[in-house]
Order: C-alpha cells, then sequence, then structure tokens
C-alpha cells in the first residue's frame, strides 16, 4: 500500500468521523484533529520529503512536507479569523488545518471555497425554514463588515450552522472536482 493510498484513506475516515460527531453532537473533537494533523504532515514528508514531489498525484497537490505545512497554516489562519471574530468553533478551525496537513494548501483553497458555498446554502435553509431569513442576512452583513458576531434580541437562540459538516461535504465536493475517477477510488485516478 503506497503512503499516497494510506493519506488518502485516512482523509476519507476522517471526513466521515468527523461529519458523524457534528451531526451528532454539534462538535469536532480533539481525539480526531490532532491525529490527523500528525498524519498529514508523516505521510506528505514520506511522499514527497521535505519539497519535493515523488509522486505522480491525480489532483495536482505536490505531497510534500513544506505544502502540508502550509495547509495546516492556512487551515488555521483563514478559520482562525472567523473564530476569533465569534462566527466559527474552534473545532471547525481545527479540521480545516488537518484537512490542509493531509492535501496541502492548493487543495485546501479550493475545498473552503466549496465548503463556504455548501455553507452558505445550510444557512440559507435554515434560515428560511425557521423565518429568520431577512434577520439573519443583515446580521451576516453586518458580521462581514465588522468581523464581529451579531447580537441577537432578548431570549433569541443563535441560528447555528453545522460548519464541520459544510467543510466535509465542500472537501468531498472538491474531490469530484479534481478527479476524473469517484471520490471513493481518488488513487485510481490515471490508472
Amino acid at each position: 500500500m503506497t503512503s499516497l493510498l494510506v493519506l488518502f484513506i485516512v482523509l476519507f475516515v476522517f471526513l466521515v468521523a468527523c461529519a458523524y460527531t457534528d451531526l451528532a453532537r454539534g462538535k469536532v473533537y480533539d481525539w480526531c484533529t490532532y491525529p490527523t494533523i500528525a498524519a498529514g504532515l508523516t505521510l506528505n514528508f514520506l511522499i514527497g520529503g521535505v519539497g519535493g514531489n515523488a509522486a505522480d498525484d491525480p489532483i495536482g497537490a505536490n505531497y510534500n512536507l513544506v505544502n502540508s505545512a502550509a495547509g495546516f497554516l492556512l487551515g488555521l489562519a483563514t478559520l482562525g479569523i472567523l473564530y476569533a471574530a465569534g462566527g466559527l468553533g474552534g473545532g471547525d478551525v481545527k479540521l480545516a488545518a488537518a484537512i490542509g496537513a493531509l492535501v496541502g494548501w492548493r487543495f485546501l483553497i479550493w475545498a473552503l471555497f466549496y465548503s463556504s458555498l455548501v455553507g452558505g446554502i445550510v444557512a440559507l435553509s435554515l434560515a428560511l425554514w425557521k423565518g429568520r431569513l431577512w434577520s439573519s442576512l443583515k446580521g451576516s452583513l453586518r458580521f462581514l463588515l465588522t468581523l464581529r458576531a451579531p447580537r441577537l434580541a432578548e431570549g433569541e437562540k443563535p441560528l447555528t450552522v453545522p460548519f464541520g459538516l459544510a467543510l466535509v461535504l465542500g472537501t468531498y465536493w472538491c474531490w469530484f472536482m479534481f478527479l476524473d475517477e469517484p471520490v471513493f477510488f481518488p488513487f485510481f485516478a490515471g490508472a
């Protein structure tokens, strides 16, 4: 079994576990993210060394330690800003960092883009379903302009979106977009 195949298996299992815990308990746990970050950095080093690329990768990601570390830091920094502003949970930040550590910064940029689309669709659907579309849109605009979580009316509960699930679905969507083969068999691409 090649290191690249192991990397994709780790990514698949990790995404399934995070989707389950985010849906079932509303949390993405450290016991899942920290070992995945370590596995991503280690596997990328085994595949491409510090800065080389020993694998003919199917998604143009250049697997190596430098790219993996850059993906980890990009996930941490990008979603860390939203976490600091009160827009996300810490588990979502570590989930993005782990995805970046596994697949690198180039793939992570696209995964975050697709995850944002999924998260937006889920947020709009929830707001519409709960009759809070207008107030949610105003609050989102205020958040974008000020980077501060909107204040709620007395007794109003926040409308929470499971962004960990959106990250998982966005990553799978990205996987589908970059590969000719089904997402469950990325290691057969080009075979």
